[in-house]
């Protein structure tokens, strides 16, 4: 990669780090759920005038807005209410080894003993952090949790999808989303009238950097990139995320660093990076045997 695109995974991967950060104001400000679905208005509002889709695609990105939008976003966010930034961010990394299951379980794809050894060491990092003496409640930590695996479901979604705009994709499944997730809002949460009336900076920036910093701009700089260079050369970029979101609710907001944080996340991150490490070798290799 040349210089300016390593710096430009790297500032996507950093964005979305501090969008923990950001989620963490913002669920301070607002009834989670309720800040969930302003952020899906304010994308969708940003970009579904200037990427529109054809309609027969509508089908596919409601169904997508459920999985990624709803029960992806929703529940990061009221998992994050009760949850500190710096075990958020280890947590989330369980997308990773939740999607090399699903692919077994939908495509067959197989493992060897190093993913299946990667796999152990993540869920045995997650259990320390899930008895972190800062989780007051293990229910936000769980909700963390199931949210990863409606990411994880969520790539296969994608990977079925019609040839749409990544740009596109993010807009109107945010489109399809509000409605979904403002309406669970009014039905489980109050204080949304409170939340608007004495809106302030904190809200108003969180929402700013989760819709257009972290949402629009460091996914348009990753597909991008992806588009670009080889998978293998971008994804492990992605390692910074929860670097930058441990040190930040560290920094930040003065978050502890307990043992059960420091094992748990060493544990989970390390797990994160042979699976990782593996897929991209055997990306490289099949490359080289197709090339033959």
């Amino acid at each position: 990669m040349t210089p300016r695109d390593t710096a430009l995974a790297t500032m996507a991967a950093v964005l979305w780090g501090f969008n923990i950060i950001a989620g963490k104001v913002g669920v301070a400000a607002a009834p989670p759920l309720f800040f969930t679905a302003l952020r899906f208005l304010i994308v969708a509002a940003l970009i579904v005038p200037f990427c529109p889709v054809d309609r027969k695609h509508w089908r596919s990105l409601f169904i997508l807005s459920v999985c990624f939008g709803t029960g992806h976003f929703g529940l990061l966010f009221v998992g994050l209410a009760g949850v500190d930034a710096a075990s958020a961010a280890i947590a989330l990394q369980l997308g990773v080894p939740f999607s090399i299951i699903i692919s077994w379980l939908v495509f067959r794809e197989s493992f060897g003993w190093r993913r299946s050894l990667a796999l152990l060491l993540t869920f045995i990092g997650v259990a320390f952090l899930a008895g972190e003496p800062g989780n007051a409640s293990s229910v936000p930590f769980f909700l963390l949790v199931i949210c990863t695996v409606f990411w994880a479901w969520s790539n296969i979604l994608v990977k079925r999808m019609p040839d749409i705009r990544p740009l596109a994709i993010t807009g109107w499944l945010s489109l399809f989303a509000a409605p979904q997730v403002m309406a669970l809002s009014f039905a489980l949460e109050t204080g949304q009238g409170d939340a608007i009336a004495n809106a302030g900076w904190p809200l108003i920036g969180a929402l700013a950097y989760t819709a257009i910093a972290a949402s629009i701009i460091a996914h348009a700089t990753w597909y991008g990139l992806v588009q670009k260079y080889p998978v293998n050369a971008v994804v492990p970029f992605n390692m910074l995320i929860p670097i930058v979101g441990v040190g930040a609710g560290l920094l930040l907001l003065s978050e502890p660093l307990t043992w059960q944080k420091a094992l748990g996340g060493g544990l989970t991150l390390a797990g994160v990076a042979i699976i990782q490490w593996r897929i991209a070798k055997t990306t490289i290799s099949r490359s080289k045997a197709d090339a033959l």
